[in-house]
């Protein structure tokens, strides 16, 4: 077959194709997939260099990290965003949250174990030692002290363990006292009701041998709705953009950008209203307020069920409006209050101290006090709002609440041998 005039390979080079019948890509196009597939690497490169440069030259301040707040307030609040201040918490589903462990701040300590404290707290005690759990909200973690030796836990721990004179001998004994050191595990989270107390004594710390337990809350279970089994201060289906917004500002990449473009980050804000105080947070329906109550006695039921064999301290915390003296400061924060919410709050409080010791448990080694008036004829300021205390104020309740314990531990005596 003879050529086809006029054909020649000038139209074949200029329209080369390729084996599968596809032109090639343009160079630009091949040079941009090139640098779409090494755009991760090239970032996950550029953020181990950041933060090399960050870490040499110890410059964290800079981008704002580190757990150093602004101010007390700061340093007391929720937070589940990381490297912003504030106490860390996880979710959990039957504590409602926890605090996360290794934290630490000029103003407290959490240990590996979630708990308030300088020190572990191993499963397996050292002998001789007795734990004595405190469990509660804000004011028994000790809100607003300026470091761990000035919490609550802290000074209860020093009462408890201050000699005192030795117990009767038992008739015809001669009796050997064991001595014991009592280790209090401030195990209290701001914030948290019966009901997330229930759940943390059922999830952990019942793995622990419990010496005595003491609770002291109330207020908590005042002002959350009855609809709530226990407080919850992160919604249960987090949206994507809050996680993609939590992850990234994690990136030490993007916050030196962010720094060098000038933006400052906004402080971390409380997630719960744990430090506010409002009349909308109290019950002024009689049935609503009657059913929170009674929330707050099956919980307390629970508790004493659970720990049937623990001696048992159920203390219903003190409150600014329990005083008749009022120092100028504790007058002024009165005063802001406003109407509305110091009657409501004193309509809850005396449904409280309705509830009977006997309805919450018939044990021998169980005592329920009321201390919404402790502080009644006190002069000195020993509220820095409605329900934290002053540290001074903390020494007085801690020194009340081992004499209220002791005597229900029964020394360990052992005859002689």
């Amino acid at each position: 077959m003879g050529k086809i005039r006029g054909f020649t390979n000038t139209y074949s080079s200029k329209y080369s194709y390729t084996p599968w019948g596809k032109r090639p890509r343009p160079w630009w196009q091949r040079l941009g997939l090139w640098l779409l597939l090494c755009l991760p690497l090239t970032l996950f490169l550029a953020e181990l260099a950041t933060r090399a440069v960050i870490s040499f030259t110890k410059s964290e301040s800079w981008l704002g990290l580190g757990n150093t707040p602004v101010s007390i307030e700061q340093a007391y609040s929720l937070n589940l965003e990381p490297d912003q201040g504030g106490l860390k918490v996880k979710p959990d589903p039957l504590m409602g949250y926890s605090l996360q462990p290794n934290q630490t701040s000029p103003f407290w300590q959490i240990n590996a174990q979630g708990f308030r404290s300088d020190r572990e707290t191993p499963v397996i005690q050292r002998q001789g030692d007795v734990y004595v759990f405190l469990l509660g909200n804000s004011t028994a973690f000790g809100y607003g002290a300026e470091s761990n030796r000035d919490s609550l836990g802290v000074f209860l721990e020093a009462a408890l363990n201050r000699p005192r004179p030795p117990a009767p001998k038992p008739p015809g004994e001669e009796p050997i006292v064991r001595p014991r050191r009592f280790q209090v595990i401030t195990a209290a989270v701001p914030h948290y009701s019966s009901g997330n107390e229930l759940g943390l004594l059922a999830q952990r710390l019942l793995s622990y041998p419990i010496g005595a337990l003491v609770l002291l809350d109330g207020y908590e279970d005042l002002r959350l709705p009855s609809s709530a089994r226990a407080v919850e201060i992160y919604p249960r289906d987090k949206d994507i953009g809050a996680t993609l917004r939590s992850w990234g500002h994690s990136l030490y990449l993007l916050r030196a950008i962010k720094k060098l473009l000038g933006h400052s980050p906004a402080p971390a804000l409380p997630l719960s209203a744990y430090q506010t105080f409002h009349e909308d947070h109290l019950a002024f329906e009689p049935q609503e307020l009657q059913a929170r109550i009674s929330r707050l006695r099956e919980n307390w039921q629970k508790i004493a069920q659970a720990v049937v064999n623990v001696p048992t301290l159920i203390a219903v915390q003190p409150v600014v409006f329990g005083k008749q003296n009022f120092s100028v400061p504790e007058r002024q924060m009165i005063d802001k209050l406003g109407q509305t919410y110091r009657q409501r709050l004193a309509t809850s409080l005396q449904s409280l101290e309705l509830i009977k010791p006997q309805e919450v448990s018939q044990r021998a080694n169980l005592r329920w006090v009321n201390l919404t008036n402790f502080y009644r004829l006190s002069p000195n300021p020993d509220f820095i709002d409605p329900i934290h205390l002053t540290k001074s104020a903390n020494q007085q309740l801690a020194e009340h609440l081992a004499q209220q314990l002791l005597p229900l531990l029964t020394p360990e005596i052992g005859k002689s041998e």
